[in-house]
């Protein structure tokens, strides 16, 4: 095969080839002293221009590319929107719960600890449900921070009560209900998985296990504690996980 042959047969693949490559510059020198070489030399480059343009993507899909992220972010925080209210939502509930309960209670403990310890409890509950509906994991610390504060109530003083201690349980019970409510008025989104919803309701018990650290007047009595007070938001997160949800639309 001559080298015109060459040339002609591998014209295209030559076009391509870097700049500065040996072999294409030793086509190109060859072609400057040979038209049929010099036209199919053309001819390849034109087709790998070809090539190109078609593999290269199209400015009217760039441009819609473009687009759909747009449209992809915004859709991403109109979501994050809700999600974001819902938590702090949750979080302002379980600190009005903890008020309204400490305000209306018919009587409160005086001692600087006791208080402390309901302080902290009911700020834990807040944070934890802000964040039930995005961390998992939450339900369990929940569990440990209301079984702890029923053991450090057990070691205080209390009077004896004839109450039965259902009504530390309802309380407790209506606390858990507390931000599912708030938030099918607000139209704010509720947590979608059981654990999270869960985690919500009780957290929002353990808000109303702190005020009831100040107010429950059976004081020392471990059985009542666990029975009523743990236990309670035990059965708030049950409740909780199987509770329907409105989706917002």
């Amino acid at each position: 095969m001559s080298v015109c042959d060459r040339i002609e047969a591998r014209s295209m693949a030559l076009a391509a080839l870097p700049a500065l490559d040996p072999e294409r510059t030793a086509a190109e020198s060859h072609a400057c002293s040979c038209a049929r070489c010099a036209r199919a030399l053309r001819d390849g480059a034109q087709l790998v221009a070809m090539v190109s343009a078609e593999l290269r993507p199209a400015p009217a899909l760039e441009v819609f590319a473009r687009a759909e992220q747009a449209v992809l972010h915004e859709w991403d925080r109109e979501f994050l929107r809700p999600a974001r209210r819902s938590r702090l939502l949750a979080a302002a509930g379980s600190a009005v719960i903890f008020v309204v309960l400490c305000a209306t209670a018919r009587h409160l403990v005086r001692d600087l600890g006791s208080w402390a310890t309901a302080g902290a409890a009911a700020s834990l509950a807040a944070l934890l449900s802000a964040l039930a509906p995005a961390r998992k994991r939450t339900l369990p610390i929940v569990f440990a921070s209301s079984l702890g504060l029923a053991l450090i109530a057990a070691s205080g003083a209390g009077a004896a009560s004839g109450d039965s201690g259902l009504t530390c349980l309802v309380l407790e019970l209506i606390c858990a209900l507390m931000p599912f409510a708030l938030c099918t008025m607000t139209g704010a989104r509720l947590p979608e998985s059981a654990e999270a919803r869960a985690a919500l309701a009780g957290a929002a018990a353990l808000a109303g296990q702190a005020a009831l650290h100040l107010s429950c007047p059976v004081r020392g009595a471990l059985l009542h504690l666990l029975t009523f007070h743990f236990a309670g938001v035990v059965i708030a997160a049950a409740v909780g996980a199987r509770l329907q949800i409105r989706r917002v639309r």
